[in-house]
């Protein structure tokens, strides 16, 4: 049976006040007919390297991450059916990987943030989901309209990311082991039905959103 991943990045947002953003999505693995599951190890080895230009250096990202903030941490978590009792596979990586975007003097509060919506081919809420991307920080980057401006040099960025994360990554081990990018419903799961389907597209969403958690006190 596939197994299904978590995958999540953290963010340490500079400014006056330390802010931690989360980001992540999921992966099903399909095992080569020869094949067995993947470790977790495996798992996450091979998604930093599909993020990255070379080794673990998340290149494409930390474009997207302002000169202030890093990447600090990378982990991987197996989603089992609610209610099982096997010990769920789990690799974890430390980071340290600054981010290369300017965020200018007037840096906009690390609650910022463009959420990515990912799609597949269904409708409804079980076939729907995203993460939230921490924002450009720079205000030259929203429009006088308050949206973020698309043809800003993040957020065409921003585009590699997203094409990163829909991307299914082939042939992971011997076997021909490929993880696919999907949507993970823990409900249907619970219910006893499939509980993931295939990523198709995505969207960068223009309206800034603001997740307060990030905002330390």
């Amino acid at each position: 049976m596939a197994a299904i991943w978590r995958f999540t990045l953290k963010a340490q947002l500079g400014g006056a006040v330390s802010d931690v953003a989360d980001v992540g999505w999921h992966y099903q693995t399909d095992v080569g007919i020869t094949g067995s599951e993947p470790s977790a190890a495996t798992m996450l080895d091979k998604i930093l390297s599909h993020l990255s230009t070379s080794a673990h250096n998340l290149g494409p990202l930390v474009t997207c991450l302002d000169t202030g903030s890093s990447f600090v941490y990378a982990s991987v978590y197996e989603r089992l059916a609610p209610g099982s009792t096997d010990a769920p596979g789990v690799a974890s990586e430390v980071l340290a990987l600054a981010g290369t975007y300017s965020a200018g003097s007037d840096r906009l509060p690390g609650g910022i943030a463009t959420y990515i919506g990912l799609k597949t081919a269904k409708a409804g809420r079980s076939y729907r989901g995203g993460t939230h991307w921490p924002g450009s920080f720079n205000s030259a980057d929203l429009t006088s309209g308050g949206i973020w401006e698309a043809a800003s040099t993040f957020r065409i960025a921003l585009v590699t990311v997203g094409d990163k994360i829909i991307d299914v990554i082939s042939d992971i081990d011997a076997a021909g082991t490929d993880l696919k990018p999907v949507i993970y419903s823990r409900t249907r799961h619970a219910r006893g039905l499939d509980p993931t389907e295939d990523l198709t597209s995505y969207v960068l969403n223009l309206t800034p959103r603001f997740v307060r958690r990030r905002m330390r006190p």
